[in-house]
């Protein structure tokens, strides 16, 4: 069966809807055709709005996570609202909140100060594992408030995956800084 479809016709609210396609095919296409409108400098608002809607009332999170991506991808978040997404109930929101915290840019001090305040009750690895990473997009510094909360949650048995990466973000650290890698 052949299906023709042309998304590049397709109205920006249409492809709104395509976030919620059961063919992934379709919504990634839809979200790059977005994405490239937003880069062209068109008028997002209403799509911003529709897919924060469909953030705040889907109860699926492969559903959020489409409209999060979204939003993401044309210029429909900020920082207050990703580190709003720190304490969000869902372990894959709240890990891809710490993945673009650090994406464009160096993150904030507050920014990084909220990370390492959430890894105290953070029980997800996944979570985890995203801010070991984010560590290492982050300039030499400012990585030892979350490495030291990361690491002070570790046992013996604890993965030794999460183990290396804390250690890759903070071996710049140590050799910046031996005196203080001592005492931390």
């Amino acid at each position: 069966i052949r299906v023709d479809v042309d998304l590049q016709a397709a109205s920006t609210q249409q492809l709104v809807e395509y976030q919620l396609h059961r063919n992934d095919w379709h919504v990634r296409h839809a979200r790059r055709i977005l994405q490239e409108r937003a880069a062209a400098g068109q008028d997002m608002s209403a799509a911003h709005a529709a897919m924060q809607k469909t953030f705040n009332k889907n109860p699926d999170v492969t559903r959020k996570l489409r409209a999060f991506w979204t939003l993401y991808s044309t210029g429909g978040t900020t920082d207050e609202w990703l580190v709003e997404l720190l304490s969000h109930g869902s372990e894959h929101v709240r890990s891809w909140a710490v993945r673009l915290l650090v994406d464009v840019e160096p993150p904030s001090d507050a920014i990084v100060k909220q990370m390492s305040e959430m890894v105290s009750a953070e029980e997800s690895w996944l979570v985890q594992m995203s801010l070991a990473s984010a560590m290492q997009r982050m300039p030499v510094g400012l990585r030892w408030p979350i490495a030291s909360a990361l690491t002070s949650r570790l046992t013996e048995s604890s993965d030794p995956n999460l183990q290396r990466m804390i250690w890759y973000a903070i071996q710049p650290e140590v050799i910046a800084d031996p005196q203080r890698a001592i005492t931390t």
